[in-house]
This record gives structure tokens, C-alpha cells and sequence, in this order.
């Protein structure tokens, strides 16, 4: 017997593109698929509609219900988030007796896949050196960058992509730090990592240092955030769109003391997008950005 099942989102894009392809169609073959994207401007007008709703399913962007609200889809009984952490959502379906399940592990696939990238760019001087390049006083002595061999690379947040990230980084002869409190020496053993018990040693030793806290309050970034410690010189921070940035003026001023660059990537409508900026550290010298470029 086929089960009743919605779509619930508040952005359409981003539904189009986790469930399209067929996949949305072929939810329809499996299920009684609601015809419709549940949004939660839309939630009340569409309960009567919902009546026997058993599944649900999402993606980035599910609706953040009370338990109030969910107790009127009496016959709801999981919900398959297409995506990685529900900590936004959960608690409340949880509470109510809702079965939440999640694509964390494959979602951490490529967004470690792509933080990998980032760091060999990083190690390489790309991210300086395209700058280097742009400025005629600088060309000649364009920076090039330590290379990956034997050079340092610092993790924060030891989660599904930190160690998805970490298992990439093996391939390399690269030394890798990982900053994670609830990280314990025996699983920093099994990684193959060294796990450090201070923020800013990571910031001192690592010349790009990837950021996977996506609850930095539980990982005591919020206590431990870098403000104005010196870090490696011409270092690069990367962060993804699925990690916190807690502080990031203080971040930003801290790396400007070593002509720095920070790296990040962030969704919009569906889409990812990435740039970097670089911190000048000469007097008068403003922070320049690259443009956001597509990548998804």
C-alpha cells in the first residue's frame, strides 16, 4: 500500500535541484506525493490536504515546525531530509515521536571533495598569487606558495566532512591538526592526525586551515576564536557553506597581520558560489575580493 508523502520546503530551487532529474517523479510512483511544495507561509492553508500525511520529505530549507504544528499530522512518521545536519529542525519531530532521517554521509562526499580542492589550491598560492598577478607592482614577485609536501593543514571540527576531509588529505604528504574537543587520542590515532587542544595552535602552525564546526558553541569555537594571534604568513581559511563563522571581522583583522586569505562558499536560490578576499596588512591597505564565482 502506497504511503501518503509531501514535499516540504521553503525553497523551491533548492527542491528542484536535490529532487530533480526524475526523482521527484519517481517519489510520485513510490508514494501519494502531494502535488504541491509545502512552504510554511502555506502550512495551514494545506492541512486539510495533508490529512494521513505519513512522509515527508526535504531538503535545505524544511520548515522549522512546533510541536504544536506537527501534532496536526497525527499520522506522520518519518522525514527523509535530502541533505546534512537537521539540528535546524529536528528536535521538535523527535519530540513527537517522528523518525528523522538524513543524507549527512552523502552530502559530506562532495563538499569534502571540494574543500579538498580548496586547500591544494591554498598550499599551492593561488589565492595570493592570482592577486600578485593582478597588481603590475607585485607581478614580478608573485607569491608562489609552500607546495603540499610536508606542509601543515589544520581541521576544524572532526564531524562527517572534517573526517571525510582528513581521509582525502591521506593521499598527500601533508601533516594534518585537528581541533575537535570531542575528539578523543584514540580516534585522532585511527585518523592519523594530530589533535590539538588549542584553537590558535592550529592558526600558528597549519598554513590553510579548513572550518567543519557547524555548532561552534559545542566545540568551544565561540570561546576559542582567534582574535588577534598572529597565523602563518600569507595563510588561507577556508569555509564552506555548511560550517559556522563565528567572529569573522575579528578572523579577518587577525589574518590581515600575514596578508592572509579567507575562502568561503555559501548557497543562494539553489546555486553555490565562491570567493575569496585577501587582508593587506600594510597600513591603508584595504581587503580586495575576488568576485563570486558559480560553482554549482
Amino acid at each position: 500500500m502506497k504511503r501518503k508523502a509531501a514535499i516540504f520546503c521553503n525553497s523551491p530551487g533548492n527542491v528542484s535541484n536535490v529532487y530533480g532529474k526524475g526523482r521527484r517523479e519517481q517519489l510520485a510512483v513510490l508514494t501519494i506525493l502531494h502535488p504541491k511544495i509545502i512552504s510554511l507561509d502555506a502550512f495551514e492553508y494545506a492541512l486539510p490536504s495533508l490529512a494521513g500525511l505519513e512522509v515527508i520529505f526535504s531538503t535545505w530549507g524544511m520548515l522549522a515546525l512546533a510541536i504544536d504544528q506537527i501534532a496536526r499530522l497525527p499520522e506522520l512518521r518519518a522525514v527523509f531530509y535530502g541533505a546534512g545536519s537537521v539540528q535546524g529542525f529536528a528536535r521538535p519531530f523527535l519530540e513527537s515521536g517522528v523518525q528523522v532521517v538524513s543524507a549527512w554521509g552523502a552530502n559530506a562526499v562532495p563538499v569534502a571533495e571540494f574543500t579538498l580542492a580548496q586547500i591544494l589550491l591554498g598550499c599551492k598560492g593561488y589565492f595570493c598569487n592570482t592577486r600578485d598577478c593582478d597588481d603590475s607592482s607585485r607581478r614580478g614577485s608573485a607569491f608562489r606558495g609552500p607546495g603540499i609536501f610536508d606542509e601543515c593543514v589544520g581541521v576544524l571540527g572532526a564531524g562527517m566532512i572534517g573526517r571525510k576531509v582528513v581521509e582525502f588529505l591521506k593521499l598527500f604528504d601533508l601533516k594534518v591538526l585537528v581541533f575537535d574537543p570531542f575528539l578523543t587520542e584514540a580516534q585522532a590515532g585511527e585518523l592519523g592526525v594530530e589533535k590539538v587542544e588549542k584553537m590558535v595552535e592550529v592558526f600558528e602552525r597549519a598554513f590553510v586551515v579548513t572550518n567543519h564546526c557547524s555548532i561552534p558553541s559545542r566545540l568551544g569555537c565561540l570561546r576559542q576564536w582567534p582574535e588577534s594571534h598572529p597565523c602563518s604568513p600569507r595563510c588561507v581559511f577556508w569555509r564552506s557553506w555548511h560550517a559556522s563563522h563565528p567572529r569573522r571581522g575579528q578572523t579577518i583583522r587577525m589574518m590581515a597581520s600575514a596578508e592572509a586569505t579567507a575562502v568561503e562558499a555559501w548557497r543562494h536560490e539553489g546555486r553555490s558560489f565562491v570567493f575569496s578576499r585577501i587582508s593587506r596588512k600594510r597600513q591603508g591597505a584595504p581587503s580586495r575580493y575576488s568576485p563570486a564565482i558559480p560553482v554549482m
